[in-house]
């Protein structure tokens, strides 16, 4: 559960009057939080009340000196600037699809989604500065991809396809690797090498090897997502 010798850069954050993100108490057990991220409900994850006062907090104080929180975690928490693209050089054509740029032309432009090969600086595997309030010897990491993890543009025609796509925006995705971890109960698991919770698997099989680490990952519907 706890990785403790992948290397992250983060730094806590601390507010003006010097205050630091508080410690808190656990919410969920292991059990609980597999039982959620099992059953796909990622809006029950949460964290206390004090912490969420000190988030709050933060991001006023983030947004008078940055614009807004979104510049602060692009610019200079990632490193990202905005105005260039992924960079694609290393991206097999297994990762690329074409998509039409506007419906009413048939110019097509090549969308590079994420995949499991992808690396810095692409994607950063970050711990979260405002985790959850999980069990003390659990980490909350967070994925941030340039890479969009789905897309309409990298699916085939079919009918089926266009609801999968739907389906992963309105309701997310979550799985599990390593050991002790039960299978869904009464369900059939499908894999899918196209599909986007197959390819972040894979991701964190390589990241968190499953012999030493337990682990259960989920992608936020776009509801939840606080950040895009």
């Amino acid at each position: 559960k706890v990785a403790n010798e992948i290397e992250d850069s983060n730094m806590p954050f601390t507010l003006q009057s010097g205050e630091t993100h508080p410690e808190q108490d656990p919410l969920f057990d292991w059990d609980e939080l597999a039982r959620l991220i099992r059953i796909g409900d990622f809006e029950t994850l949460r964290r206390t009340d004090e912490a969420v006062d000190f988030y709050h907090r933060w991001a006023k104080e983030t947004r008078d000196r940055c614009g807004s929180v979104e510049n602060f975690i692009l610019k200079e928490k990632l490193g990202w600037k905005t105005e260039t693209e992924p960079n694609s050089e290393l991206v097999s054509n297994e990762f690329s699809t074409s998509s039409s740029k506007d419906p009413s032309d048939n110019v097509e432009a090549s969308v590079v989604l994420f995949h499991s090969e992808a690396k810095e600086p692409n994607v950063k595997l970050l711990l979260n500065d405002f985790p959850y309030a999980i069990p003390k010897d659990v980490q909350h990491w967070v994925l941030w991809s340039r890479l969009p993890f789905f897309s309409a543009g990298n699916l085939k025609s079919s009918a089926s396809t266009l609801q999968k796509a739907l389906n992963l925006r309105q309701n997310g995705v979550g799985g599990f690797t390593g050991l002790n971890i039960n299978p869904v109960e009464d369900e059939e698991v499908e894999e899918d090498e196209d599909d986007v919770g197959e390819e972040i698997r894979k991701f964190i099989i390589k990241t968190f090897d499953p012999r030493e680490y337990t682990c259960a990952y989920f992608l936020n519907p776009e509801k939840l997502q606080s950040v895009k």
